[in-house]
């Protein structure tokens, strides 16, 4: 993202357009934004698109032989030196970004997923905003019984390939299958 304050800065357009061709390259599909439009209209635009990685520069990045680099995710930027740039991108995109949303993924699932033994603590589990997850038998009559807790919640059918020996939530009888239940909207 070529930052131009005037129309002498042609130069660093010609540095953003090197840059592409060298991501590219390395194959990391990357676009420069020459248009006319504000500094802060382009970044709320390629926010909007989803685009991770943001590489700004401007007369100050030029002067410092530096780059700055917003991560999306993150909602930060930093500063890195010219010759690292193909580097840092390529971890931010194939290692950092993928690993630090999975974990924050992985944070959120153990918060917000609870598991419960019994009907009375999976009603107060979700109506704190939390998911219920238990045992079940996949009987009618216990999605029924389930679904009684209140309105807009139903169990979502059985986990794929996550199963525990113990007994039905709603029935006690021996089962090892598990189910997700909350609040739908």
């Amino acid at each position: 993202m070529p930052i131009i304050k005037s129309t002498s800065n042609a130069n660093i357009l010609k540095e953003a357009e090197i840059l592409r061709d060298k991501l590219i390259s390395h194959g990391i599909e990357a676009e420069v934004d020459a248009s006319d439009i504000t500094a802060g209209k382009k970044f709320h635009i390629w926010e909007i698109k989803g685009v991770p990685v943001r590489i700004e520069m401007g007369e100050k990045e030029v002067a410092e032989n530096t780059y700055t680099i917003f991560r999306r995710d993150q909602n930060k930027k930093y500063k890195i030196e010219k010759s690292n740039v193909v580097k840092v991108v390529e971890d931010l995109i194939n290692k950092d970004i993928p690993k630090e949303l999975l974990d924050k993924a992985k944070a959120i699932y153990s918060e917000k997923i609870v598991y419960v033994n019994n009907l009375e603590d999976a009603k107060t589990e979700i109506y704190k905003g939390r998911v219920a997850k238990a045992i079940w038998c996949e009987e009618k009559v216990c999605f029924e019984k389930i679904s009684s807790l209140g309105p807009s919640i139903e169990p979502i059918g059985s986990l794929v390939g996550e199963t525990k020996e113990g007994k039905c939530i709603a029935c006690a009888k021996a089962a090892s299958k598990l189910t997700l239940f909350g609040r739908t909207y």
